[in-house]
């Protein structure tokens, strides 16, 4: 099952609101990392809020949990991140694993929903 996914960006707010549903395959990577650089442009992001709605995020391949940590790794640059829980137990423990790896497990504050900026 491939996903979706959506990147907003509030330049009044400063701040991205990325939203997944499902997992990424390789071909939306390029497209993601599109929309993705434009919206951190927009805001400015080591001053910026990062908003992750995980909620329906689903567990990774194996194959793309290194790409997967890359993206994380960059989120690290924002000023704070949070993180809406996915509803999967699983999917819940990879993020916080590839989070910990990633070496911003610390910096994500997780929430039930979405967060009022």
């Amino acid at each position: 099952m491939a996903g979706t996914f959506s990147v907003e960006s509030n330049k009044a707010k400063k701040t991205v609101t990325l939203t997944f549903n499902g997992f990424f395959i390789t071909d939306e990577a390029e497209r993601f990392a599109a929309d993705y650089s434009k919206a951190v442009q927009e805001v400015g992001q080591s001053t910026a809020t990062l908003i992750l709605d995980a909620a329906n995020l689903s567990i990774f391949p194996q194959d793309k949990v290194a790409l997967v940590i890359e993206f994380y790794k960059d989120y690290g640059k924002f000023k704070e991140i949070y993180a809406v829980k996915p509803k999967s137990a699983t999917a819940y423990m990879q993020m916080q694993t590839n989070l910990k790896e990633a070496g911003i497990l610390a910096k994500v504050k997780f929430v039930e929903t979405l967060p009022v900026i």
